[in-house]
């Protein structure tokens, strides 16, 4: 199986005021915790965000092919790009997402259309990885306007992760959460 690895780091960080994938975490932006990461897995990553700013990090940055259509034009933006058969994508707002998850969610994913991972009951459709094989199921979610990601998904593995630590999937989306998460 082909993978490489995409990060999601073109939403517009309403909520957080400001880039969110350049917001020190631990004396770090964001998005470096997960390339730092990812790096460890010698695969192709690209960098999926609407700014020029990340081109400075030394990776691939690809703009939305299909603007102000949030994660899901994210995803598929990576999808059509990719030149393996399949994309795992990390969000870049998850920094406690670790190389053993990751490991986890490779392991787990063969011949599905989608691979996804669970905690707790609720379903993480942004640590994920999905096959080049939907790309257009995707492009036609957003051309009806439906752009919540689980609905574009017809098919998917879950890969649960109700063993491992309670954060690891947490999203950092505001100021606050930054506070409460550096404790």
């Amino acid at each position: 199986m082909s993978i490489s690895i995409a990060i999601l780091s073109g939403g517009k960080s309403r909520r957080m005021g400001q880039d969110k994938g350049f917001v020190s975490f631990k004396g770090i932006p964001m998005i470096q915790h997960a390339l730092n990461t990812v790096d460890e897995f010698d695969l192709p990553i690209t960098i999926i965000a609407n700014s020029d700013d990340y081109k400075a990090l030394g990776y691939p940055v690809l703009e939305d092919e299909i603007k102000d259509k949030g994660p899901l034009g994210g995803l598929y933006t990576a999808l059509l790009h990719a030149s393996t058969d399949k994309v795992l994508f990390l969000p870049c707002d998850s920094p406690f997402i670790d190389r053993v998850a990751i490991e986890r969610l490779i392991a787990n994913s063969k011949d599905e259309a989608a691979t996804l991972a669970t905690q707790d009951g609720a379903i993480h459709p942004l640590f994920a990885i999905y096959s080049k094989k939907i790309t257009n199921d995707i492009k036609s979610e957003i051309e009806t306007g439906n752009l919540k990601v689980i609905d574009a998904i017809k098919d998917y593995k879950k890969v649960n992760y109700d063993d491992m630590d309670k954060m690891l999937f947490a999203n950092l989306n505001t100021m606050e959460d930054l506070i409460t998460w550096q404790q």
